[in-house]
């Protein structure tokens, strides 16, 4: 009797769920942003970034993904150099302050960003 119950507990859960595919990226190595938003402000500069995928190409119901993102800092003061971002003027960074200006916490600061993406397997095509 009980392996009754368990079954048609069973039943009822599997009913009620329901799958959930996450967005295949391919060069996600060059858009950390996409798959930890909480990387967002840390660079010096805005970043905008687009990418498509169109996997298996020639096969009706190919997964295809697509996204913009942009993300950007917001009240950030120090302009350290990073090893994205372009080369600062001014003294060398290897110079008398490098271990405590450069090793030094960052003034907090916050960051804005969004991201925007397309993903279509067969007959399913999700924005958000």
């Amino acid at each position: 009797m009980k392996r009754c119950y368990f079954l048609l507990i069973g039943f009822i859960i599997s009913l009620s769920a329901y799958n959930q595919a996450k967005p295949s990226y391919t060069q996600y190595v060059l858009n950390n942003y996409i798959l930890n938003p909480a990387i967002t402000g840390m660079e010096n500069y805005t970043d905008v970034k687009i990418s498509y995928r169109n996997q298996w190409t020639g096969i009706n119901g190919a997964p295809v993904t697509g996204y913009i993102s942009m993300q950007g800092p917001v009240g950030k003061t120090d302009q350290r150099p990073t090893a994205t971002s372009f080369a600062m003027t001014g003294l060398n960074p290897r110079g008398k302050d490098y271990w405590e200006k450069d090793f030094a916490a960052p003034e907090p600061h916050h960051g804005i960003g969004m991201a925007m993406v397309n993903d279509k397997s067969g007959y399913i095509n999700r924005w958000s």
